[in-house]
């Protein structure tokens, strides 16, 4: 069955009054439910009626959001802020994608996973999604539900959490607790006396790019991943360095180690590789840091070198070395570019447009003579 087309959706579900219709046409599925039952179980159901679900389900927390004065994030931003705090690329053709939670037996708050709406700009809970049987779809409409304080609603306050400067953190307690479970903490302003009982839940100003969350384990035996063990800042103690495989991505991430098997996360940069160019090769130690080298897979020869200075847990590129050969013209030309930048601090556009703009010195060594 072709998706409904997410205009059409809105207008069957969404009268011209405001109002959900109590009737979602146009669908050959029953959403129809036993008077008892609070979610559905999708365990048995068709790819295709999963992709109708959510495509009705997503509007209608949209409408919710949307109603109770919730601003949507613009495009980038929604992807960005997903790309930081979950690490996961949101894809725009699909009508959702899932972001595995830890579960926690110890509460009734059993939500397993985030649902993402990437069309919608919008995310949910997994256990908070509505039910959309024609008794649910009246209520949604009566004004018993439109009375009801919204301002406590899961997905209203996670989609703040992640998308707005404006946010009560007491209202949003169930939803932060959630994902501190996951080691997921979003990262805004300190916050002191969040429940009754004087609770400090401190959350700390964001700074550009920093990513959140980020645990080793998620990195091992993970396939798109490859990782070096180096003593990148020259404690005595083995530390660890993550790089998307050649062809997965450009990230690169560096975890500090305690001696004790345990991994702190320092850094999140790239790797140096580019869409249609070099690929990441290899990372080895040098005896202040590292280097990333990468190099043209699939012709000719073309290679970087890229020498980061990590001591005292600062991450400074301080040279690229370029080497490449003509074999036409029969010679090696080595050029060499200074600088002393801070991984930690750059974005990503001052970066690429600091290392283009920065003078190279090169030599050539011809096959027979130097020049």
């Amino acid at each position: 069955m072709k998706p409904i087309n997410y205009i059409i959706l809105l207008f069957l579900i969404i009268g011209c009054n405001g109002k959900i219709d109590q009737n979602i046409e146009n669908s050959k599925f029953s959403f129809e439910v036993e008077d008892s039952q609070e979610s559905y179980d999708m365990s048995s159901w068709s790819n295709e009626k999963k992709q109708e679900y959510y495509q009705i389900a997503g509007v209608i927390i949209q409408k919710g959001l949307i109603d109770n004065s919730y601003k949507l994030p613009n495009t980038l931003t929604f992807q960005n802020k997903l790309q930081n705090i979950l690490n996961i690329k949101v894809d725009s053709t699909k009508v959702y994608q899932t972001f595995a939670l830890v579960a926690d037996n110890k509460t009734d708050y059993d939500a397993k996973e985030i649902i993402i709406f990437p069309k919608l700009r919008i995310i949910a809970f997994d256990n908070e999604l509505p039910l959309i049987d024609s008794n649910s779809i009246k209520y949604y409409n009566s004004p018993e539900y439109k009375s009801i304080d919204q301002s406590y609603d899961n997905n209203l306050n996670l989609n703040k959490l992640f998308f707005s400067d404006s946010i009560d953190y007491k209202k949003a307690k169930v939803a932060i607790e959630k994902l501190k479970q996951s080691n997921i903490t979003i990262y805004d302003k300190e916050i002191d006396n969040l429940n009754d009982e004087a609770e400090d839940i401190k959350l700390i100003k964001e700074t550009e790019n920093k990513p959140i969350g980020l645990d080793i384990s998620t990195y091992i035996k993970n396939n798109h991943y490859f990782i070096k063990n180096i003593d990148v800042n020259k404690d005595g103690i083995s530390d660890k360095i993550v790089s998307h495989n050649r062809y997965q991505g450009d990230e690169l991430l560096v975890f500090l180690g305690d001696g004790n098997g345990n991994y702190q996360f320092a850094l999140k940069s790239t790797n140096f590789s580019e869409d249609g160019g070099n690929q990441i090769s290899d990372i080895n130690p040098t005896k202040d840091g590292f280097e990333i080298i990468t190099a043209f897979p699939d012709r000719g020869q073309l290679q970087k070198k890229y020498l980061v200075s990590s001591i005292n847990n600062s991450f400074i590129l301080k040279k690229i070395e370029t080497e490449s050969y003509s074999w036409q013209d029969g010679y090696t030309e080595s050029c060499l570019q200074n600088f002393n930048l801070n991984l930690k601090n750059s974005t990503e556009e001052l970066f690429f447009n600091t290392i283009h703009e920065t003078e190279r010195h090169c030599t050539k060594t011809y096959e027979n003579k130097s020049e």
